[in-house]
């Protein structure tokens, strides 16, 4: 509202006055245009105020303001205050304009955040899933960081409290038995890394142990 009052009726009234000391103002409204009207609705409200601003330059030229002119000291006023008012505005919208900048900017590193969270992160138990332990595992390698073990946990019979209680109970389950492996972290088919090895050799290897521990009456680590 502001912005359409100031472009189609006290900026082309200033014009009609003081004709060239308030085009600055006319040059101004275009950039309030685009940058605090919708999208949708911008390019027809800068269509009719470049028609208004070209109007009222057309008819001040043919119909001049009909009573005294303007004198050397009032276009000096004019002037200063077209010009001071002119730097606030560029000063204020530039202001804006980084405002929404950094906005956007912390809105995008926040998104960023969150979907990288969720892409490390299993959604049922809240663990980091395999995606992120892959690039653990592959930075600990590239740091020379090599004297680490990989374990694989199984819940023995599992699929039983599936069938038996349901998947609801299974994931109360799942999440439970998460909370206790962050607070106690049990060891357990665990297999050593050795320089050289591929991380999906390593993951076999310990799966490997995680199957001799089930095929072994389970309840038992395999070192």
């Amino acid at each position: 509202m502001v912005v359409s009052l100031l472009t189609f009726i006290e900026f082309p009234f200033l014009y009609y006055i003081y004709h060239t000391n308030t085009i600055v103002y006319m040059i101004l409204s275009i950039a309030a245009i685009a940058i605090f009207i919708p999208a949708a609705h911008a390019l027809i409200f800068a269509v009719l105020a470049v028609f208004c601003d070209v109007f009222i330059v057309i008819y001040s030229y043919y119909h001049p303001v009909p009573w005294a002119a303007i004198t050397e000291q009032e276009a000096f006023y004019s002037t200063l205050c077209s010009l001071v008012i002119s730097m606030f505005c560029v000063f204020m919208v530039t202001l804006l304009l980084k405002v929404q900048y950094e906005k956007q900017d912390s809105d995008l590193r926040t998104l960023g955040d969150q979907l990288k969270n969720a892409a490390d992160h299993d959604t049922l138990t809240a663990l980091y899933n395999r995606r992120y332990l892959n690039q653990y595992l592959e930075q600990l390698i590239q740091n020379d960081h090599t004297d680490f073990y990989a374990v694989l946990l199984d819940l023995d019979f599992f699929k039983k409290i599936n069938d038996t209680y349901g998947h609801v109970f299974g994931d109360e389950v799942l999440v439970t038995f998460s909370r206790i492996l962050e607070k106690y972290l049990p060891d357990g088919g665990i297999a050593q890394y050795q320089n050289g090895m591929e991380i999906s050799t390593l993951y076999s290897l310990a799966d490997k142990k995680l199957y001799c521990a089930k095929n072994d009456n389970r309840d038992k680590d395999v070192f």
